[in-house]
């Protein structure tokens, strides 16, 4: 008992739930935990109302951090209770999200690897995952990020786009330039597709708020950001402003040099000057 009281500490389990049984694979490496819920009833995962408890679903399995060299895995067979508003439900689970495969703890430490690692490759080699659990933690997260935000004042936006898919198609990246973060993307670079991106990622009363809004010359962004912004500055940015004068300065130094070109030369005198008599 004092082995999975240890592990109670370590993981944060408290009651209902329980620790019933602990085993090490010290040959495969690997440590599983099972994890036991000890009460008769159960909040519903919609409402937090307390309900009577249904039935039991059959055994779960979710990755957690390697305890030293070991990789850890929790096993449990998690309730469902019946609401009566929203009928059988499966309750949450304190350790992980829904529909996830992974302990919070773990998509964590993930993000945290991602966000040091050269690439997501060398990230995911690092966790041992494939792509797609990769993607799904990286989806999870940013929906946490999502709910945590607030809708704080924001005076000067950056949009601009991205192209992907080999080039062949592009999204449109909204910017909190002050604040030093990606608010939303959409695919597209349409007239529709900014204006879209603007009023769902920002409240009407932070688009009141805005002051500037920093862009490409797109054409279909300034009308966008007129329309949704409308109290907004546009600010075009330097790079496309020094290219536009670059090639202006180009196409005058070409057509200088066309008309040079045309213009008669006098002929002239040859002098030796080796020989003035």
């Amino acid at each position: 008992m004092e082995l999975e009281e240890h592990y109670s500490q370590l993981l944060g389990i408290n009651s209902p739930w329980e620790i019933y049984d602990v085993e090490l694979k010290v040959d495969e490496s690997r440590l599983d935990i099972w994890i036991e819920y000890m009460d008769d009833k159960g909040a519903c995962p919609e409402c937090g109302a307390a309900c009577p408890r249904y039935d039991t679903r059959k055994e779960r399995t979710w990755r957690h951090l390697d305890t030293m060299q070991f990789a850890t895995y929790l096993h449990c067979n998690v309730p469902r209770v019946r609401c009566e508003k929203h009928d059988v439900k499966s309750i949450r689970v304190p350790w992980a999200e829904k529909n996830s495969r992974f302990t919070l703890l773990f998509e964590a430490f993930a993000i945290r690897v991602l966000n040091a690692a050269r690439s997501v490759e060398e990230a995911r080699k690092l966790l041992g995952l494939n792509w797609h659990q990769v993607d799904a933690i990286k989806a999870r997260a940013v929906k946490r990020g999502l709910a945590r935000r607030q809708a704080t004042k924001i005076d000067c936006l950056g949009i601009d786009e991205k192209q992907f898919r080999s080039g062949h198609d592009s999204v449109s990246n909204l910017y909190d330039l002050t604040g030093g973060r990606v608010l939303d993307i959409v695919e597209g670079r349409t007239e529709n597709d900014c204006k879209q991106l603007i009023e769902q990622a920002l409240t009407p009363e932070q688009r009141a708020q805005v002051t500037a809004v920093a862009l490409d010359m797109w054409q279909a962004y300034a009308n966008a950001v007129s329309q949704a912004l409308p109290k907004a500055d546009i600010v075009h940015d330097r790079f496309h402003i020094s290219l536009h004068l670059n090639d202006a300065v180009d196409s005058v130094r070409r057509a200088e040099n066309k008309a040079l070109n045309k213009m008669a030369l006098p002929q002239m005198e040859w002098v030796d000057y080796r020989n003035p008599l």
